[in-house]
C-alpha cells in the first residue's frame, strides 16, 4: 500500500520537517486513521498512541536544552513501541492477517533496526 505524502517534500519551514522520523510518524499515523479493525478499543489505543508520538516528536524539538529535548524524544519512542504492541495484538487476534505487513509497520512505528 502506497501512502501518499503528508509532509510535502518543499523546503522544511520548521525544524521539525527536517527530522525523517517525524515525517515517518505522520505518514504511520495517517495509515492508523484508516484502519477498521475490532475491538474498537485497540483501534483507539493506536491512533492516539501514533498521534503522541507525531506531537510530542513536535514538542521535543521545540525544547532548547539536550536532555529536556531526549526527555520528549524518549516518551516519543515509548509511544512508537505501544504502537508496535498494538500491531502485535492485531496480529495475534487476526486482524492483521499479513505478518510481514504488520512487521513492517512495526518497524516503521518504532523506528527501530528490523
Amino acid at each position: 500500500m502506497t501512502v501518499p505524502a503528508v509532509v510535502p517534500d518543499e523546503v522544511p519551514v520548521l525544524d521539525l520537517d527536517r527530522l525523517d522520523v517525524y515525517r515517518v510518524a505522520v505518514q504511520f499515523s495517517a495509515v492508523v486513521s484508516r484502519l477498521r479493525v475490532t475491538p474498537a478499543s485497540l483501534r483507539d489505543q493506536i491512533d492516539r498512541a501514533s498521534a503522541s508520538v507525531v506531537l510530542t516528536l513536535a514538542e521535543g524539538v521545540g525544547r532548547v536544552s539536550g536532555p529536556d529535548r531526549a526527555h520528549f524524544f524518549a516518551m516519543a519512542r515509548g509511544s512508537a513501541l505501544e504502537c508496535a504492541a498494538v500491531l502485535d495484538l492485531l496480529h495475534a487476534r487476526g486482524a492483521v492477517p499479513n505478518r510481514s505487513m504488520a512487521t513492517r509497520a512495526r518497524c516503521s512505528s518504532a523506528s527501530s533496526r528490523c
